[in-house]
């Protein structure tokens, strides 16, 4: 079915929203749609803007509203779609929150677009993501960036290059991973500064097995617990300023090693501001202005 002229689904309510093999021409307003139970889109096009503001779209957590099928969980499942313009949605309906006792688990898309599987292929240990899953990652990048909605975007991108990641060769595999976990390719500023708390940790660790003690009349506890603080001030003092733990250090070899610090530190911050400019807008525009 081809839909010529703005299609107006505004404050509609559905039980179940199934579009297939369909093409509109126009823009979509979903504005303020409520669907109860399933939404499934297969062989979808939009060639205009599509407007979800204030939609209540299907919860995957909860039961479904259909009483023939009470212990069924709704599902929004997108198949071939395709978007040419901007999608317009607010980050609170297109992503289901994380419990709030687990904040190191990611907000999850309230849509099932094939997720990537590590399946065995045709050879053993041979990992394969879904092909449909990248497309719909790659599409919903694109309308986010022309709805101009940053959060979104980058959300979409880092889906879309975990996707890939299961399909590449077992050298770019490694390099994706590593690039996953230290930064989450550029998209995940905040994974960088738990590197940096990692790294300052980790020598302070080192220098706390060279310091003589700094409460040698204080009882064994509280002594240790100076030594302690002092290590790990030591140790952000020399992340921080450049040459504060090389000035303050006895020999060459903790020289060295306090050097090392600073300069990996400096190169943590350097990438955690990057990866800041990418997920913020503002940002951005704010470090080209202090850069010169």
């Amino acid at each position: 079915m081809v839909v010529r002229g703005e299609a107006i689904f505004r404050r509609a309510e559905f039980d179940t929203l199934t579009f297939v093999r369909t093409a509109f021409k126009d823009n979509v307003d979903f504005q303020g749609l409520a669907v109860r139970s399933d939404i499934d889109f297969q062989t979808v096009s939009f060639d205009g803007d599509v407007h979800l503001e204030d939609a209540k779209l299907p919860d995957p957590m909860q039961k479904s509203a259909n009483e023939s099928d009470a212990k069924k969980q709704p599902q929004t499942k997108l198949s071939d779609v395709t978007l040419n313009k901007g999608l317009y949605i607010d980050a609170s309906q297109f992503l289901v929150k994380a419990p709030w006792w687990a904040p190191w688990t990611e907000d999850k898309p309230r849509f099932d677009a094939g997720e990537v599987t590590f399946t065995s292929g045709d050879e053993p240990g041979v990992a394969r993501g879904s092909v449909d899953g990248r497309r719909v990652w790659r599409e919903f990048s694109r309308a986010f960036d022309q709805a101009k909605n940053i959060q979104l975007k980058n959300y979409a991108e880092y889906k879309l290059r975990l996707a890939e990641e299961a399909g590449e060769d077992p050298a770019e595999r490694t390099a994706s991973v590593a690039s996953r976990l230290f930064w989450g390719y550029g998209l995940r500023p905040f994974r960088v500064l738990l590197w940096l708390v990692i790294i300052i940790l980790a020598f302070a660790g080192i220098y706390w097995t060279q310091l003589a003690d700094v409460a040698p009349e204080a009882a064994a506890v509280w002594a240790g617990i100076a030594r302690i603080k002092y290590a790990l001030l030591f140790s952000v003092r020399t992340a921080w300023e450049l040459t504060y733990g090389y000035d303050n250090s006895t020999n060459v070899r903790f020289r060295a090693i306090a050097m090392a610090e600073s300069l990996l530190a400096k190169l943590l911050l350097a990438c955690f501001a990057y990866a800041l400019t990418q997920s913020s807008p503002l940002l951005s525009e704010l470090m080209k202005k202090l850069l010169p």
